[in-house]
């Protein structure tokens, strides 16, 4: 592929014209902090991109009007003022399949129906587990890309893999809390892992899940004395983890191996 990310992919569209594309990845799925980096790239309004997890609607109704609601902005729109709407989806779960299906008769549907189809884009984003499958190729009026990470990767550090090796992943951990030793950044992978620990809890309001990602997110960021908690917490975690496991060392060797099997396709 010749792009890096999402916000790279976006660029090299046509800014005039209107797309439906169908995105899969193995990256995890964006957040609002994802969306305004994503507006500074693309040197648009945060107001302009619209960013919804497929997941936190609980009827075709919410999810059609949601949907009517951005067109409607569209077709109000005064001059080349330019839209997207980014939809997610964890197709991790075993009814992810129709939901993609569903959403993409809805988007069609009502897309149809629009009088002014120019400068909007409109991206189906697809969350791959690593080793995992997905069959189905769109047809018009969709395209389709792979994009391996969603976010843009310049300027963060990569993890000291050497480093890693013959240590258990609470001692990594453990010493990059307390001395910042830079092996990996535990705050980047807490905030990495966020999205798919809050989509896991299941119950209640779906809709509530975007919420818990930003106030936790939010309070990681700015909060000081929540973060240093939240780590704190993590160590403790893995530290019983890591007692209840035999040869803990060894995680990075097993891990090389699964991944040459993934590749290999056994």
């Amino acid at each position: 592929q010749t792009h890096d990310s999402l916000a790279h992919y976006i660029q090299m569209l046509p800014k005039e014209d209107s797309s439906l594309v169908q995105v899969t990845t193995h990256s995890r799925l964006l957040t609002s902090a994802s969306k305004t980096e994503l507006a500074g790239m693309l040197d648009m309004s945060q107001t302009a991109i619209s960013l919804l997890s497929l997941q936190q609607f609980k009827t075709e109704e919410e999810f059609r009007k949601k949907i009517n609601q951005f067109i409607e902005k569209i077709e109000n729109s005064e001059g080349d003022t330019r839209k997207i709407m980014i939809v997610q989806v964890d197709a991790g779960e075993k009814s992810a399949r129709n939901l993609v299906e569903c959403a993409k008769y809805i988007i069609q549907g009502i897309i149809m129906k629009m009088t002014k189809r120019e400068n909007f884009k409109m991206f189906l984003v697809i969350h791959l587990p690593r080793g995992s499958s997905y069959v189905g190729y769109p047809s018009q009026p969709w395209s389709c890309v792979h994009v391996d990470e969603l976010r843009s990767q310049h300027g963060i550090h990569p993890m000291q893999i050497r480093m890693m090796k013959d240590r258990s992943i609470y001692e990594i951990v453990k010493s990059e809390v307390e001395e910042e030793t830079g092996v990996v950044s535990v705050e980047v992978l807490v905030e990495s892992m966020v999205p798919k620990a809050a989509s896991m809890i299941k119950g209640g309001n779906p809709a509530r899940t975007v919420i818990r990602i930003d106030k936790f997110l939010n309070s990681f960021k700015t909060n000081k004395a929540f973060k240093c908690i939240t780590l704190s917490k993590i160590v403790e975690i893995l530290k019983k983890k890591d007692s209840q496991t035999n040869n803990s060392e060894s995680w990075l060797s097993e891990m090389s191996i699964y991944s040459t099997r993934l590749k290999e396709g056994s």
